[in-house]
């Protein structure tokens, strides 16, 4: 890896290109620099605090479960264990399904695919304590599935989604940001989950697995391809009216998420980070031609 990886991409493949003649600026003073426009990322902590949550309700599985396991059903610490081993099977088969399903299903977009593993995995934990009571099939079947929904939307948290939002030079302030988020989720979820069981039983432990894996999903977030292109003064030059395009895009938004109560609605104002990515032409402008526009959408968190 040392020497066959090259941590920066070729040229022609940098999200933005580096002005001719510039440098990093070095020393503490660029660190924190990364730092601070790492943390005014507000897009940046939904999801940090969403791993800290699915990471509460990981570790309690992976931590505690087998514990469980071998109360309700009688087993010892190995028969136990060897059912608890089939989570990292369902594991996989998420991580894998999950990542090729933001691809083929949803041009790339992570949050959909996140929020409904999260739900699923919400559902199951809910059914755990019951599910466990009929016997190894049904066992080994929820757990499998608790596994795909936990390392499902986990390798999408720690590390697609982040990189997706990284503003330019802070990928790796963002990892480590939101990975330092998600072992403290994992620190306190392990510790609560102990109190719980202990002081009130596994009933409340596996509904405060669910509440994390629910709360980790109570925001639904819009990708919108349309609004930004309207920022660059040569894509407004190729319509009579820009402004009604550029309404009419609202007003679909704010037609899909008319009725939904509930949870936190968010939009995300894509400036087509992939294709900058690809080498393909570069938008240009800022959002001063469609800020009246964004006034007019009817969410509560617009993530740029």
């Amino acid at each position: 890896m040392w020497f066959t990886i090259e941590e920066a991409p070729a040229p022609s493949l940098r999200p933005l290109s580096a002005e001719a003649g510039a440098t990093p600026s070095p020393g503490s003073a660029a660190v924190w620099q990364d730092i601070a426009v790492t943390l005014s990322n507000p897009a940046l902590w939904l999801v940090a605090v969403s791993l800290c949550l699915l990471d509460a309700c990981r570790y309690g599985f992976t931590d505690w479960g087998v514990t469980r396991l071998k109360e309700v059903q009688g087993a010892s610490v190995s028969g136990a264990a060897f059912k608890y081993a089939v989570l990292p099977f369902g594991g996989i088969a998420g991580a894998y399904l999950a990542g090729w399903a933001t691809e083929r299903w949803f041009g790339g977009r992570r949050a959909p695919v996140i929020c409904v593993l999260l739900v699923m995995l919400g559902l199951l934990a809910v059914a755990y304590n019951t599910v466990i009571h009929w016997g190894m099939a049904a066992s080994v079947t929820v757990l499998f599935l608790i596994g795909f929904c936990i390392f499902g939307p986990q390798v999408l948290l720690v590390g697609t989604l982040p990189a997706d939002l990284a503003r330019r030079g802070t990928a790796a302030a963002v990892a480590g940001f939101v990975n330092f988020m998600g072992y403290m989720g994992a620190a306190a979820g392990d510790k609560f989950t102990g109190q719980l069981a202990q002081n009130h039983g596994w009933h409340f432990v596996v509904w405060f697995w669910a509440a994390c894996a629910f709360a980790g999903a109570d925001i639904a977030q819009i990708d919108d391809p349309h609004l930004c292109l309207f920022v660059d003064p040569a894509v407004r030059a190729t319509y009579s009216d820009p402004d009604a395009v550029a309404g009419f895009a609202v007003d679909m938004v704010n037609a899909v998420v008319d009725g939904v109560k509930g949870i936190k609605l968010a939009v995300h104002l894509r400036r087509r980070v992939g294709g900058r990515a690809r080498g393909e032409v570069a938008r240009e402008g800022g959002y001063g031609p469609i800020l009246a526009h964004l006034n007019r959408l009817k969410v509560h968190h617009l993530t740029m």
